[in-house]
């Protein structure tokens, strides 16, 4: 249910027409696929598999060349155990990051330099 809701929201995201001014806030949105890692333990060997992830940004005008930005990214995977050959599923495992950014242009114009710097946070959501 999440899951939809997500998807029918970040669908709209990017379908919505783009902002008229400069000075107007702006919403974006991606999907993507991410790719796993994994980890030897004394258990075995951990792996997070491959998925898909959804991300959006919400970004607001703080002056002439400075905006705002919050950015969330989830990303849908699951984690298996490898022990001497047999591999087992250990839990689904959402993935939800959360940042404030702040973005300054350094001079506007058609190409337009520019430093971000954030702070943020990822919660990791298992199933079981």
């Amino acid at each position: 249910m999440t899951r939809s809701i997500l998807v029918a929201v970040l669908t709209l995201l990017m379908v919505a027409p783009a902002a008229a001014s400069a000075m107007t806030p702006e919403l974006s949105g991606s999907w993507g696929w991410g790719w796993g890692g994994g980890a030897d333990s004394r258990l075995g060997r951990f792996q997070l598999e491959q998925g898909s992830s959804y991300a959006g940004v919400i970004s607001v005008p703080a002056g002439q060349l400075n905006w705002g930005e919050f950015h969330y990214t989830y990303h849908d995977s699951e984690m298996t155990l490898t022990n001497r050959g047999s591999l087992s599923s250990l839990s689904n495992l959402g993935m939800h990051s959360f940042q404030l950014v702040g973005l300054r242009a350094l001079k506007p114009g058609p190409f337009q330099p520019f430093l971000i710097g954030g702070i943020g946070t990822t919660w990791f959501n298992p199933s079981e």
